[in-house]
Protein backbone atom coordinates (compact mmCIF):
# COMPACT_ATOMS: atom_id res chain seq x y z
CA UNK A 1 0.00 0.00 0.00
CA UNK A 2 2.87 2.29 0.66
CA UNK A 3 3.73 2.79 -2.73
CA UNK A 4 0.11 4.14 -3.20
CA UNK A 5 1.16 7.40 -1.11
CA UNK A 6 3.29 9.78 0.07
CA UNK A 7 3.01 11.52 3.11
CA UNK A 8 3.02 15.42 3.64
CA UNK A 9 5.35 17.01 5.24
CA UNK A 10 7.34 13.81 6.32
CA UNK A 11 10.40 15.83 7.52
CA UNK A 12 8.48 17.71 10.10
CA UNK A 13 7.14 14.21 11.48
CA UNK A 14 7.58 12.82 15.24
CA UNK A 15 10.65 10.75 15.38
CA UNK A 16 8.83 8.54 17.52
CA UNK A 17 6.26 7.84 14.70
CA UNK A 18 9.31 6.44 12.17
CA UNK A 19 10.53 2.71 12.26
CA UNK A 20 14.50 2.79 12.55
CA UNK A 21 14.58 -0.49 10.46
CA UNK A 22 12.87 1.03 7.58
CA UNK A 23 12.93 4.78 8.35
CA UNK A 24 9.40 5.47 7.30
CA UNK A 25 6.41 6.11 9.65
CA UNK A 26 5.51 2.71 11.31
CA UNK A 27 3.21 0.14 9.58
CA UNK A 28 0.95 -2.09 11.84
CA UNK A 29 3.66 -1.25 14.54
CA UNK A 30 4.23 -3.54 17.14
CA UNK A 31 6.48 -3.66 20.89
CA UNK A 32 9.67 -5.53 21.87
CA UNK A 33 9.66 -6.12 25.41
CA UNK A 34 12.37 -3.12 25.69
CA UNK A 35 9.98 -0.39 24.73
CA UNK A 36 11.39 -0.27 21.10
CA UNK A 37 7.88 0.60 17.89
CA UNK A 38 8.85 -1.13 14.35
CA UNK A 39 6.92 -1.72 11.85
CA UNK A 40 5.63 -5.53 12.33
CA UNK A 41 7.14 -6.65 8.78
CA UNK A 42 10.53 -4.76 9.32
CA UNK A 43 10.57 -6.23 12.87
CA UNK A 44 9.68 -10.09 11.27
CA UNK A 45 12.12 -9.56 8.77
CA UNK A 46 14.72 -9.09 11.08
CA UNK A 47 14.18 -12.06 13.51
CA UNK A 48 13.63 -14.37 10.51
CA UNK A 49 16.55 -13.17 8.22
CA UNK A 50 18.88 -10.96 10.17
CA UNK A 51 19.65 -11.69 14.13
CA UNK A 52 17.64 -13.39 16.92
CA UNK A 53 18.32 -9.78 19.37
CA UNK A 54 16.31 -6.60 19.60
CA UNK A 55 18.20 -4.44 17.15
CA UNK A 56 17.53 -1.52 20.12
CA UNK A 57 18.71 -3.16 23.22
CA UNK A 58 20.26 -6.40 21.62
CA UNK A 59 18.48 -8.69 24.06
CA UNK A 60 17.29 -11.84 22.52
CA UNK A 61 14.07 -11.50 20.62
CA UNK A 62 11.46 -13.64 19.18
CA UNK A 63 8.52 -12.99 17.42
CA UNK A 64 6.08 -14.55 19.82
CA UNK A 65 7.23 -11.58 22.41
CA UNK A 66 6.00 -8.84 19.95
CA UNK A 67 3.17 -6.97 21.37
CA UNK A 68 0.92 -4.56 19.38
CA UNK A 69 1.16 -0.74 19.85
CA UNK A 70 -0.68 1.27 22.43
CA UNK A 71 -3.89 2.87 20.52
CA UNK A 72 -2.68 6.12 21.51
CA UNK A 73 0.26 5.36 18.84
CA UNK A 74 -1.92 3.65 16.34
CA UNK A 75 -4.66 6.69 16.34
CA UNK A 76 -1.30 8.88 15.51
CA UNK A 77 -0.53 7.10 12.76
CA UNK A 78 -3.67 6.69 11.52
CA UNK A 79 -4.05 10.69 11.24
CA UNK A 80 -0.60 11.44 9.57
CA UNK A 81 -1.81 12.98 5.60
CA UNK A 82 -0.83 11.58 2.96
CA UNK A 83 -0.67 12.35 -0.75
CA UNK A 84 -2.13 9.88 -3.51
CA UNK A 85 0.31 8.50 -5.97
CA UNK A 86 -2.13 8.46 -8.62
CA UNK A 87 -4.50 11.34 -8.78
CA UNK A 88 -2.36 13.37 -6.62
CA UNK A 89 -4.72 14.24 -3.96
CA UNK A 90 -3.68 16.04 -0.53
CA UNK A 91 -4.89 15.69 2.87
CA UNK A 92 -5.84 12.20 2.68
CA UNK A 93 -5.64 10.39 6.35
CA UNK A 94 -3.60 7.27 6.11
CA UNK A 95 -6.53 5.36 7.80
CA UNK A 96 -8.81 6.13 4.99
CA UNK A 97 -6.34 5.84 1.17
CA UNK A 98 -7.13 2.14 1.06
CA UNK A 99 -10.97 3.10 1.10
CA UNK A 100 -9.97 6.48 -1.04
CA UNK A 101 -7.93 4.03 -4.08
CA UNK A 102 -10.89 1.28 -4.06
CA UNK A 103 -13.98 3.37 -3.89
CA UNK A 104 -13.01 7.22 -5.34
CA UNK A 105 -9.47 7.98 -7.19
CA UNK A 106 -10.12 9.06 -10.57
CA UNK A 107 -6.85 7.52 -12.14
CA UNK A 108 -7.55 3.85 -10.10
CA UNK A 109 -7.52 1.62 -12.75
CA UNK A 110 -10.69 -0.51 -12.68
CA UNK A 111 -12.42 -3.18 -14.54
CA UNK A 112 -15.78 -2.69 -16.65
CA UNK A 113 -19.17 -3.14 -14.98
CA UNK A 114 -19.56 -6.16 -17.34
CA UNK A 115 -16.43 -7.73 -16.42
CA UNK A 116 -18.27 -10.95 -15.18
CA UNK A 117 -19.89 -11.13 -18.34
CA UNK A 118 -16.12 -11.47 -20.51
CA UNK A 119 -16.20 -7.57 -21.00
CA UNK A 120 -12.33 -7.22 -21.23
CA UNK A 121 -12.17 -3.63 -20.88
CA UNK A 122 -9.77 -2.32 -18.38
CA UNK A 123 -8.94 2.11 -17.86
CA UNK A 124 -8.62 4.77 -15.31
CA UNK A 125 -12.15 5.36 -13.20
CA UNK A 126 -12.63 8.64 -14.71
CA UNK A 127 -13.02 6.79 -17.89
CA UNK A 128 -15.24 4.21 -17.03
CA UNK A 129 -18.48 6.22 -17.89
CA UNK A 130 -17.96 7.34 -21.26
CA UNK A 131 -17.11 3.38 -21.63
CA UNK A 132 -20.28 2.16 -20.30
CA UNK A 133 -22.05 4.66 -22.52
CA UNK A 134 -20.29 2.41 -25.73
CA UNK A 135 -19.91 -0.50 -23.67
CA UNK A 136 -21.56 -3.28 -26.25
CA UNK A 137 -21.53 -5.93 -23.41
CA UNK A 138 -23.46 -3.47 -21.39
CA UNK A 139 -26.04 -3.34 -23.99
CA UNK A 140 -26.34 -6.75 -24.29
CA UNK A 141 -25.98 -7.23 -21.04
CA UNK A 142 -29.66 -9.63 -20.58
CA UNK A 143 -29.21 -11.73 -23.68
CA UNK A 144 -25.82 -12.39 -22.30
CA UNK A 145 -26.73 -13.07 -18.90
CA UNK A 146 -29.62 -15.37 -20.06
CA UNK A 147 -26.82 -17.21 -22.43
CA UNK A 148 -24.51 -17.83 -19.59
CA UNK A 149 -27.47 -18.98 -16.89
CA UNK A 150 -28.51 -21.37 -20.07
CA UNK A 151 -24.55 -22.89 -20.83
CA UNK A 152 -24.43 -23.31 -16.85
CA UNK A 153 -27.74 -25.08 -17.17
CA UNK A 154 -26.32 -27.33 -19.69
CA UNK A 155 -22.85 -27.81 -18.08
CA UNK A 156 -24.48 -28.73 -15.04
CA UNK A 157 -26.50 -31.19 -17.66
CA UNK A 158 -23.56 -32.95 -18.93
CA UNK A 159 -22.06 -32.87 -15.36
CA UNK A 160 -24.99 -34.94 -14.10
CA UNK A 161 -24.70 -37.08 -16.93
CA UNK A 162 -21.37 -37.62 -16.74
CA UNK A 163 -21.78 -38.93 -13.08
CA UNK A 164 -24.22 -41.10 -14.27
CA UNK A 165 -22.18 -42.94 -17.19
CA UNK A 166 -19.16 -42.81 -14.59
CA UNK A 167 -21.68 -44.96 -12.39
CA UNK A 168 -22.58 -46.83 -15.28
CA UNK A 169 -19.42 -47.98 -15.96
CA UNK A 170 -18.31 -48.91 -12.58
CA UNK A 171 -21.48 -50.84 -12.52
CA UNK A 172 -20.34 -52.76 -15.69
CA UNK A 173 -16.88 -53.17 -14.86
CA UNK A 174 -18.40 -54.56 -11.44
CA UNK A 175 -20.60 -57.03 -13.13
CA UNK A 176 -17.82 -57.91 -15.64
CA UNK A 177 -15.52 -58.76 -12.50
CA UNK A 178 -18.52 -61.13 -11.23
CA UNK A 179 -18.34 -62.82 -14.84
CA UNK A 180 -14.81 -63.09 -14.73
CA UNK A 181 -15.03 -64.52 -11.40
CA UNK A 182 -17.85 -66.73 -12.08
CA UNK A 183 -16.20 -67.98 -15.27
CA UNK A 184 -13.05 -69.34 -13.38
CA UNK A 185 -14.83 -70.80 -10.60
CA UNK A 186 -17.05 -73.02 -14.07
CA UNK A 187 -13.28 -73.85 -15.49
CA UNK A 188 -12.69 -74.85 -12.03
CA UNK A 189 -15.66 -76.83 -11.59
CA UNK A 190 -15.40 -78.50 -15.33
CA UNK A 191 -11.88 -79.45 -14.29
CA UNK A 192 -12.50 -81.25 -10.83
CA UNK A 193 -15.38 -82.91 -13.07
CA UNK A 194 -12.99 -84.36 -15.46
CA UNK A 195 -10.66 -85.36 -13.01
CA UNK A 196 -13.97 -87.22 -10.41
CA UNK A 197 -15.05 -88.73 -14.05
CA UNK A 198 -11.17 -90.27 -14.56
CA UNK A 199 -11.24 -91.64 -11.12
CA UNK A 200 -14.69 -93.24 -11.18
CA UNK A 201 -13.45 -94.91 -15.05
CA UNK A 202 -10.30 -96.00 -13.09
CA UNK A 203 -12.50 -97.50 -10.25
CA UNK A 204 -14.54 -98.87 -12.59
CA UNK A 205 -12.13 -100.91 -14.55
CA UNK A 206 -10.15 -101.90 -11.30
CA UNK A 207 -14.18 -102.81 -10.45
CA UNK A 208 -14.27 -104.69 -13.53
CA UNK A 209 -11.12 -106.60 -13.14
CA UNK A 210 -11.46 -107.67 -9.37
CA UNK A 211 -15.04 -109.25 -10.56
CA UNK A 212 -13.79 -111.05 -13.41
CA UNK A 213 -10.89 -112.58 -10.95
CA UNK A 214 -14.28 -112.93 -8.52
CA UNK A 215 -16.07 -115.20 -11.21
CA UNK A 216 -12.60 -116.79 -12.56
CA UNK A 217 -11.85 -118.29 -8.49
CA UNK A 218 -15.69 -119.34 -8.09
CA UNK A 219 -15.52 -121.03 -11.37
CA UNK A 220 -12.37 -122.71 -10.17
CA UNK A 221 -13.72 -123.51 -6.94
CA UNK A 222 -17.16 -124.95 -8.33
CA UNK A 223 -15.07 -127.34 -10.59
CA UNK A 224 -13.27 -128.64 -7.95
CA UNK A 225 -16.56 -129.40 -5.71
CA UNK A 226 -18.16 -131.67 -8.46
CA UNK A 227 -15.04 -133.55 -9.22
CA UNK A 228 -14.68 -136.68 -7.35
CA UNK A 229 -11.96 -137.20 -4.97
CA UNK A 230 -9.11 -139.61 -6.78
CA UNK A 231 -7.53 -142.34 -4.77
CA UNK A 232 -3.16 -143.07 -4.28
CA UNK A 233 -2.58 -145.96 -6.60
CA UNK A 234 -0.31 -146.89 -4.07
CA UNK A 235 -2.56 -147.87 -1.36
CA UNK A 236 -5.02 -149.48 -3.73
CA UNK A 237 -2.17 -152.24 -4.71
CA UNK A 238 -1.70 -152.56 -1.55
CA UNK A 239 -5.44 -153.19 -0.58
CA UNK A 240 -6.13 -155.94 -3.39
CA UNK A 241 -3.42 -158.01 -2.23
CA UNK A 242 -4.71 -158.58 0.75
Amino acid sequence: MNSLYAYMDEMSMDPELICSICRLPLTDPCCTPCGETFCRACINNWIETKSSSCPHCRQNLSINRLSPAPRLLRSMLDRLQVECLACGEIGILRINIEEHVQKLCPKTIVSCHSADIKCPWIGQRNQLDDHLIACRFEGMRSIITELVMENQQLEEKVDEQMNQINHLIELLKFQEDQCVALKDECETLVKQENQLRSQIHTYEHQAQQLLEELQKKEVELISMRDQPPQLDVKYSCITIYE
